[in-house]
């Protein structure tokens, strides 16, 4: 890891948050749409079931449903629509809608308290469904009765919508992190282009193609620059002195040569 070089380390580190970011980022709106079409759903059945109510009558022995041959919601009317409608009071079917005709299996409910409600997201039979479950009392001759109105909703139209923003949201969110990457490799390149010129510059000091560093750096480098540049002027002066001595050195030793010559 200490032998790695900035830009890599640098570029390292962005992959990671993104690797971190995206994925939270994705589920966190997953979430958020899923509870949003779940409390959509709640709405709709919710205003089915007053649809239901308002068209329900109870006979004088409350032993039967008065309910109209064609609801107003014609899903009800048509056999495996989707939608689905029970009628339940003490424990007994009043009436089911005519979507329910091929259905081999009753539903086993629990019944909500009387005025309140219960909606459970994930019901499961031979299918996944949406249950939305409502008990009102109606009078009958012998006396207040209460009624238990449930409706079903089958949830693949459901599951569909939530695969198809999730496709399309990792798709996105794949291409945002593309560019995100790109966008930081160019950043990268632009944020070291100065510590590139100033290494190839102390490289052409090293070889004496240079005498200082020159160049204008951001803030940052130029107390390196600095640095740098009074290394190289001590290390010249250092030079000169070396080349002094040695000229001082051999002019002092001509004589004494001269004299041994001869």
């Amino acid at each position: 890891m200490h032998n790695l070089s900035l830009r890599l380390r640098s570029f390292a580190a962005a992959v990671l948050a993104l690797l971190i970011f995206i994925p939270l980022t994705a589920v966190t709106l997953e979430q958020a749409f899923n509870g949003s079409l779940s409390q959509s759903m709640l709405q709709q059945l919710r205003v089915q079931s007053l649809t239901l109510i308002s068209e329900f009558e109870l006979d004088n022995t409350g032993s039967e449903a008065l309910m109209p041959e064609q609801l107003y919601n014609d899903q009800f009317n048509m056999p495996g629509s989707g939608l689905y409608a029970f009628i339940r009071s003490k424990e007994s079917v009043l009436w089911q809608s005519l979507s329910t005709l091929n259905w081999q299996q009753q539903p086993q409910f629990s019944t909500p308290a009387i005025g309140t409600e219960a909606f459970i997201e994930d019901f499961s039979m031979q299918n996944n469904y949406f249950l939305y479950a409502y008990t009102a009392e109606f009078e009958s001759s012998r006396g207040y009765q209460p009624v238990s109105f449930y409706i079903l909703q089958n949830k693949q139209v459901f599951n569909a919508e939530k695969d198809k923003f999730a496709n399309t949201l990792w798709n996105w969110l794949g291409l945002i992190a593309l560019l995100l990457l790109i966008l930081l490799l160019v950043s990268l390149n632009a944020a070291l282009l100065p510590i590139s010129r100033l290494n190839k510059q102390i490289r052409q000091a090293e070889s004496g193609q240079l005498d200082r560093i020159d160049q204008r750096y951001p803030p940052e480098l130029e107390k390196l620059k600095s640095s740098i540049n009074n290394l190289l002027d001590t290390e010249q002066q250092q030079r000169s002195r070396y080349k002094n001595s040695l000229s001082d050195l051999a002019h002092s030793l001509k004589t004494p040569l001269a004299v041994l010559s001869g």
